[in-house]
């Protein structure tokens, strides 16, 4: 009986660590993109169940992503968040994803343009790397 006990408890333990990281993800997913779009994010809704092969935290940011997308209706587009990467990562990630997409050649990629301490952030330096993509296509 103890032994069964401790392998519930063990059990609930990992369940409860890799749906906390899940959970961390959706949260900072859900604000990322209410902060691109600039609208006002209330309280974040709480955080669905991991589903069988969701328990990582990029699976936990995708989905919270995805759905403040759906809300703010807007066109989904997945982004990877990246732990220490900046704008201008983002920035170059972004413009050469785009490129790549419509089946444009890259080439030399532009200098990351200033931006304030604020958008020092992945996906802002992501989303205007698109814009500028989109631009030199059209």
């Amino acid at each position: 009986m103890k032994r069964l006990i401790l392998l519930l408890f063990i059990t609930y333990s990992a369940l409860g660590i890799s749906q906390d990281k899940f959970c961390k993800g959706w949260e900072q997913g859900y604000k990322d993109a209410f902060e691109i779009q600039n609208e006002l994010l209330g309280i974040t809704p709480i955080c669905p169940i991991a589903g069988i092969h969701q328990k990582s935290y990029q699976a936990g940011y995708n989905l919270g992503y995805s759905k403040a997308n759906e809300k703010l209706k807007v066109p989904n587009v997945v982004i990877v968040h990246t732990k220490n990467k900046s704008f201008c990562d983002g920035w170059e990630q972004g413009y050469k994803t785009t490129l790549k997409e419509n089946n444009k050649f890259i080439g030399i990629i532009p200098i990351c343009p200033i931006h304030s301490q604020k958008e020092n952030k992945y996906t802002i330096g992501y989303k205007k790397g698109i814009e500028k993509a989109l631009k030199t296509i059209n």
